[in-house]
Formats: structure tokens, C-alpha cells, sequence
């Protein structure tokens, strides 16, 4: 499958209801030049290097092998073109295992960095989202209300390498 014609963007998920979801906010909100593939990242149903930029927000901790669909998303950027990424810095909230059915509990800034280059990509800005505790706030209130709080996220800029290859092996195991 080739990349939308140009100035059109799109979407890419492994479930049917999630674009069913996407499709219909989309068009109520007037974007009508979108597309949307049913896919799984492992294996995109695009040529090479087909988008100017490819952006991937909380999809890692849910894969069996995060740094083999980093290298896939790295695949269909085009040389010189950007793959954003936002997930979970590490964190200890099994619940989200548990509830949610994350894979991994977040991925520590320099193991991302690390990734981006095995993946054939340059790393560029990482920012991070730290919490705060609420103004006023009582230590007791805030360690209460951590059980249920939501882990640090970071955002991971990166741009293909012209001369990137692909990586061939994830060895970080579930």
C-alpha cells in the first residue's frame, strides 16, 4: 500500500472498533482526507520510506517487541523525516498490567535513545512530562491518591538517517 496522496495524513490500528472510533471523530470534526488501515505496527502495509513524518503515541508498552516496531515506524519515514513517539517513562503500577493489559511498565529515557539508533534513526529532543503534586496538597493526600496516579510520560523527536537499515532483533523479552 502506498502513503496518502500528498497533504493527506492518516491513522493505523490493530482494531477494527478503534478506527471505527477515529473515523467517526475525524469526520465530525471536517477531517475528511484521512485514511485508516487495520494493521498491526510489527508489520505496516506501507512501502519504505512513504511518510514525511510518522508519529506513534501510547502504542509501545503494549507490543510484544517495542524496538522491532520502533525499527518498523523508522522503515516508512522517509529519509530526513521525523518519528515522534510518546509512551510511559518506567513506572511500578502493575495495575496497568494488570487492568489495561500494558506489556511493559514504561521505557527509561537513555533505553529509548538507544532504540531510536538501532532503529536507524538520529535522536533528537526527548521531553519529558514530569507530575506535580497539587498545590496545597498534604504528603499523606498525595501518596494516597498515587496508587491510582498515572506514570510520567516523555515525548521522543527523532529523524530517519538516509543510510538507516533495519534491526533485526528485540532483546528485550515480556
Amino acid at each position: 500500500v502506498d502513503a496518502p496522496a500528498d497533504g493527506l495524513g492518516g491513522g493505523v490500528d490493530h482494531s477494527a472498533a478503534m478506527l471505527a472510533r477515529a473515523r467517526r471523530r475525524c469526520r465530525d470534526a471536517g477531517f475528511d482526507r484521512l485514511a485508516f488501515h487495520q494493521a498491526d505496527v510489527l508489520a505496516l502495509p506501507f512501502a519504505d520510506g512513504v511518510f514525511d513524518a510518522v508519529y506513534c503515541s501510547m502504542v509501545l508498552h503494549h507490543v510484544s517487541r517495542p524496538l522491532a516496531a520502533l525499527t518498523e515506524l523508522a522503515r516508512v519515514a522517509r529519509p530526513g523525516g521525523a518519528v515522534v513517539l510518546i509512551d510511559f517513562t518506567p513506572h511500578n503500577l502493575t495495575w496497568m498490567r494488570d487492568e489495561l493489559g500494558h506489556r511493559w511498565l514504561g521505557f527509561s529515557l537513555e533505553e529509548m535513545a538507544a532504540w531510536q539508533d538501532a532503529a536507524g534513526l538520529e535522536p533528537g529532543r526527548i521531553i519529558l512530562r514530569r507530575r506535580t503534586a497539587a498545590g496545597g496538597e498534604s504528603a499523606a493526600t498525595s501518596a494516597a491518591r498515587e496508587q491510582y496516579a498515572w506514570p510520567e510520560v516523555f515525548l521522543a523527536q527523532a529523524v530517519r538517517r538516509p543510510d538507516s537499515g533495519r534491526a533485526t532483533a528485540d532483546h528485550r523479552a515480556p
